[in-house]
Order: C-alpha cells, then sequence, then structure tokens
C-alpha cells in the first residue's frame, strides 16, 4: 500500500498541498538534502522514495541501526559511478539517523557538499539533539506529524478496496456454481454487497468494515499508517465470513419473488468486537514494523505495576538504548509511583522524584542508574491504585455536579460582612474535638450526598490507613449531633 505518486499520500498536507516548499521542489524536479522528522508511520521513507522517483534518481536505503562508515563509502562509490555512467543523480536515504555517531554523520559530508549523493535522513529523534550541526546545515528539517483520523480512516478504505496491493480479493467473473443464470436475475456480481446503513463498504463489495470498528482502528493506530495497516491486515484475518444475499427482480407480472441464492464468495465483515479482541489483547504483538514507542513505554508501566522488577528493568533499558529523553521515563516513574503504589508506600513517590532529580543534575548516563533503582523499587513495592481510582471518581463528580456552593460553614470569612452572613458560623475546630476529629461534620456540599472514592487496600501502608478510616467512619455513625 505504499504510495506511488504524491496524489496517494494520506496527511502531510502542510507539507505537500500545493504552493507547499517540499511539494514545489518536488514538482520542479529539485530535490536537497532534508531531515524528515515525526513520529513512526508518518511517511518518511515514502516521501524520500517519491522525491527519488519524481526527480529520476537513484534510491539507495541504508538503516543506521546495520550500517557504518564501511557501507557509507560503498553507498557513495556507487553514486560516482552512476553519475559518470549515466549522468543521475542518487539519493541515499538513511532511517533511524539519529543512531549514527558524530564519526558516521560527518562521513556524508564532503559528498554532499560536492553534489555527489542528495542526503535524506529519517529520525524520530528531535534533530536539534540528535544530530549534528554541521550536518543539520546541510539539510532542511521537516516535521511529520501523525496521521489524523480521517486521513487514516480513509487510508483504511483504501486497502480494503485496492484488489492489487490492498486486502480486497481480485474480482471473479461469472456466477454460483450450478447456476448460470444470475446475470438474468440481476445477481451477476459474485460479490455483491451487503448494506447496512452503519458500515463502510470495501468497494468490491467482499470486505465491509462496521462504522464504530472503522473509528476504533483508526484511534488504535494512533497517527500511524503502518500500525493501522498492521491491525487491518489481522483484523480481517480473524472477520467472520458471512454470506451475501441479493434479491432478484422480479418481472412485470410475477406471483412471487425468486428465492435469494447466495453469492460465488463470501464477505468477511469487520465488527466492533473484532478490533476489540486485537487492541485489548495488546496492540505490539501484532505490530509487524517494529516496536512503537507506545508499546514499550505501556510494557515498562505494565512489568512495574505487575511487580516484575527484571522486566522492568529490561524495558528501561530497551527505551534508554533506543534514544528516549530520559527525563521523559522519569516524569513516567513519578506518575507509576501515585497511579500503582500510591499511599501502600508513600516512599515510592519520593523515591522517583529523587531519581528524576538526579537525573536532571547529572544527566546521562551518570543519571540513569538512579532511574533504574526507582524502577527496581516501585516494581518491588507494595501495590495500591486506590489513590488512582479516588481522583477520578472525584473529578468525574466534579465534573458531573457542576457548580455546588461551598456550605457556609466551611466559608472563609475575613471580615465582619461575612461573618454576618454566617460564613464559618457553627464550623467545629478539628483540633478543639477529641482526637482532633470532629465526628458528624459534614464537608461535602450541601444537597450532595457523602461519597466514599477513597478505598484503601489490604497492602502495604493501606492497612492501617483502612483501618483508621473505618474508625473514624464508626465515630461519624455514633456522634450524637451530625450536621
Amino acid at each position: 500500500m505504499r504510495p506511488r505518486s504524491l496524489d496517494e499520500v494520506v496527511g502531510q498536507q502542510h507539507l505537500l498541498a500545493p504552493g507547499r516548499a517540499l511539494r514545489e521542489a518536488i514538482d520542479a524536479d529539485r530535490p536537497h538534502s532534508a531531515i524528515f522528522w515525526g513520529p513512526p508511520g508518518t511517511g518518511k521513507t515514502t516521501l524520500a522514495r517519491l522525491i527519488a522517483a519524481a526527480s529520476h534518481s537513484r534510491f539507495l536505503s541504508l538503516s543506521a541501526v546495520l550500517a557504518g562508515v564501511k557501507e557509507i563509502r560503498a553507498a557513495v562509490a556507487q553514486a560516482r559511478q552512476l553519475r559518470a555512467a549515466e549522468q543521475r543523480g542518487t539519493i541515499l536515504f538513511i532511517d533511524e539517523v539519529h543512531r549514527f555517531n558524530k564519526a558516521q554523520q560527518d562521513a556524508f559530508l564532503p559528498h554532499v557538499e560536492d553534489g555527489t549523493l542528495v542526503f535524506i535522513g529519517a529520525t524520530t529523534e528531535n534533530p536539534s539533539f540528535a544530530l549534528n550541526d554541521a550536518l543539520l546545515s546541510r539539510a532542511r528539517v521537516y516535521l511529520l506529524k501523525p496521521l489524523e483520523r480521517a486521513d487514516l480512516e480513509r487510508l483504511a478504505d483504501r486497502a480494503l478496496s485496492d484488489t492489487e496491493r490492498g486486502l480486497a480479493p481480485a474480482s471473479t467473473q461469472g456466477a454460483i456454481e450450478g447456476s448460470h443464470e444470475a446475470g438474468a436475475n440481476g445477481a451477476a456480481d459474485a460479490g455483491a454487497r451487503i448494506e447496512a446503513a452503519d458500515s463502510t463498504d470495501s468497494g468490491q463489495g467482499r470486505i465491509l468494515i462496521d462504522a464504530e470498528a472503522r473509528r476504533l482502528l483508526a484511534e488504535a493506530a494512533d497517527g500511524d499508517a503502518r500500525r493501522l495497516l498492521n491491525l487491518l491486515e489481522l483484523a480481517v484475518d480473524l472477520s467472520a465470513p458471512v454470506v451475501s444475499e441479493r434479491q432478484p427482480e422480479a418481472g412485470p407480472g410475477a406471483e412471487s419473488a425468486p428465492t435469494p441464492e447466495p453469492t460465488l464468495e463470501p464477505i468477511r465483515r469487520i465488527s466492533l468486537e473484532t478490533l476489540r479482541r486485537i487492541t485489548e489483547d495488546g496492540v505490539r504483538r501484532f505490530d509487524k514494523g517494529g516496536d512503537a514507542f507506545y508499546d514499550q513505554i505501556s510494557a515498562l508501566h505494565k512489568s512495574v505495576r505487575g511487580s516484575a522488577p527484571d522486566a522492568a528493568l529490561y524495558w528501561l533499558a530497551r527505551m534508554i538504548d533506543g534514544g528516549c529523553d530520559p527525563l521523559y521515563l522519569a516524569r513516567r516513574v513519578v506518575r507509576m509511583a501515585s497511579e500503582d503504589i500510591g499511599n501502600a508506600d508513600p516512599r515510592a513517590l519520593a523515591i522517583a522524584l529523587d531519581a528524576w532529580d538526579a537525573q536532571q543534575r547529572l544527566g546521562s548516563p551518570e543519571g540513569e542508574l538512579a532511574l533504574a533503582q526507582a524502577v527496581l523499587y516501585l516494581a518491588s513495592a507494595a501495590k495500591s491504585n486506590a489513590v488512582y481510582r479516588a481522583w477520578n471518581s472525584a473529578l468525574e463528580d466534579a465534573r458531573k455536579q457542576g457548580s455546588l456552593e461551598v456550605p457556609a460553614h466551611l466559608r472563609n470569612a475575613p471580615s465582619r460582612l461575612m461573618k454576618e452572613l454566617g460564613h464559618g458560623h457553627a464550623y467545629r475546630y478539628a483540633h478543639d474535638e477529641p482526637d482532633a476529629y470532629a465526628a458528624g461534620e459534614r464537608y461535602f456540599p450541601d444537597g450532595m450526598a457523602p461519597r466514599r472514592y477513597y478505598r484503601p487496600v489490604e497492602r502495604g501502608l493501606e492497612i492501617r490507613i483502612k483501618e483508621k478510616l473505618e474508625r473514624l467512619a464508626a465515630l461519624d455513625r455514633a456522634a450524637a449531633r451530625p450536621r
């Protein structure tokens, strides 16, 4: 499904719309060295290939994961031979160019300068930090954006309807086996469509996708065309075949319509349930294009949550080695401390914050050891999502309940007028009460029933917190004068 022309490219209209600099350069056959910076599946390789095709240049591709200076020199030699023999240019495309070290990046410079080749690099990392200034000064940086939902849905429709490169089966001729009069009966198309208001037809009528499934597919792809196509291919494989039946048109004076007959080929229908199975079971398992960034952070988080310190350490190492910003990981580790450990072990949050501070102070690689220490502690600590669940419940109520008034006895009363209006009247100062607890006092807005958001678990420090809250609740129930 790789586009063969600019008109087939979905998304990136900020670069490819008529009048944009990159589009004009391609249309005018003026290729130039460039850096395509963007997340996976946004078309970096595709654009490089299209530029080569439009300029009638040879396209050479290297991966920075596997190639070195030796491979670069070999590519340069090929470019020189082609230029001398055929007067053709060469576009050298380097995928994951941020993986090259300074010496490898410097190897391009003289050949870019003398016009031996046009260099195009693809990176998911910020070029300002991942690439040499000397290389950046000779290449224009283009930012590729994640594909919008509409772009992804359009790509899915194209894949389902394309019989040459997509997923739609090739058209077949003839009618149902044993019946040679299907054409006369209005059923000549062996791939007759199932008409459904909530489905999108593939175009050939052989693969249908429910509207909600189509939406979920685009959301699960998260801006990544490659991921969308991988998920879609799996969804087609898992989709259930259904038989299409078409009611032949009755001729004038016909007493009854003929019995519908099934089409020659079954139609597959991708349902919402099929898409849910794929995405809920773990999208990364089906990512044929490689480990995506958000899959790896998900694996790290789930390993910490699952109390698997060795697996958590592995995923942290994978992300650090892959070039992930350690400060981003530090922020995520702090989130894990509150979401999955919470008050079962409050030290987890302090350790996570200390690791973040160490990374900021020391940088890499020294600060990464502090991140490893924090991840191991969090993965080994007692687990509770009680804080996370309580916060989400309280936030939902705050959004749904509207702007409820603060009860008068809880309001501030800094002036005489406010005191005369009753602000703070009959407020019970907790420190003046037995055990510093005003049993029976109300703290929720008037008209709103008290809620219980925080439900500590039977693990770690929350065991004691739960015992205390239960004792306080008993005091409330026994209070002689609840408000």
